[in-house]
């Protein structure tokens, strides 16, 4: 079964040995359950078949993020996730290897125990976040814990999903998509309900009808199952930090006239 896995090392050479005593252990015990109870690849497919057609499951399958002109989909981090579950004797996880107070180091893996298949990648990211501020991109150094916890679990869970994506077979993460697809645009909730679902949804988030009509190019009455479906995929990319309203939607900043009685001129506020 597949699980994450938060794991800090200590620097302490005696703890280092427990820890890696305690990792060999883990290894030689997940390997022996491999060997005992190999994956049934027909129980496998069940398994994604049943998950797929859950709708709430389907909805959060698959993001949209734009690049340059096109927009890229893929599978999220949550399919990912489920499908190692599904597939079986696959292990997945972040472990956080050092932190300072300027940055955290951490290592993303996923392990195919049966087939010995072993991805891993490590990563430093420094605990800043960027932002806009009239206009000019604002460095902002980070010292709140919640804040660096968020910032680094955003960027560890995309490439999480990139080593699990290696791990897995292709044709398993395609027709798990081609699935939940087919659930969606099955899905029988009349129109006006998910419309209000999508309005309530990007509320949560900052999205006006106002820029989904922007968007979309049509009002929002207007919207056909096709719609739903991109915007869903947009609400997913957003939600997961996989991107910002900011890359989807545009956004604009009113601008209100004021009498500067010192100048006499007229000034723009921000």
């Amino acid at each position: 079964m597949g699980e994450i896995v938060h794991r800090t090392l200590s620097s302490q050479p005696q703890i280092l040995d427990q820890n890696s005593n305690r990792a060999i252990a883990e290894v030689l015990a997940a390997t022996k359950l491999a060997e005992m109870k190999p994956r049934d690849l027909e129980f496998s497919i069940r398994n994604m078949e049943f998950a797929t057609k859950r709708k709430s499951f389907a909805e959060m399958a698959e993001y949209s993020y734009p690049r340059g002109n096109t927009n890229v989909v893929g599978p999220s981090i949550r399919l990912a996730e489920e499908l190692c579950k599904c597939f079986g004797n696959i292990q997945y996880g972040i472990n956080e290897l050092n932190r300072t107070s300027e940055e955290t180091l951490y290592e993303v893996y996923c392990w195919d125990i049966e087939n010995n298949l072993r991805v891993s990648r490590r990563f430093t990211q420094e605990h800043v976040r960027f932002k806009k501020v009239k206009g000019q991109k604002v460095r902002e150094v980070l010292d709140d814990s919640r804040d660096i916890y968020e910032i680094v679990a955003n960027h560890a869970a995309r490439r999480l999903r990139a080593v699990i994506l290696e791990v897995l077979p292709s044709w398993y993460v395609e027709e798990a998509r081609a699935a939940c697809r087919k659930t969606l645009e099955g899905d029988k909730t009349p129109m006006s309900e998910r419309i209000n679902k999508v309005i309530t949804l990007f509320a949560e988030i900052g999205v006006t009808e106002e820029m989904i009509e922007k968007k979309m190019n049509k009002e929002i009455k207007d919207l056909i199952v096709a719609d739903i479906l991109s915007l869903g995929k947009i609400y997913n990319s957003i939600s997961t930090g996989m991107a910002s309203t900011k890359d989807h939607f545009k956004i604009e900043i009113k601008e209100e006239k004021k009498d500067d009685s010192l100048s006499g001129n007229l000034t723009k506020s921000e």
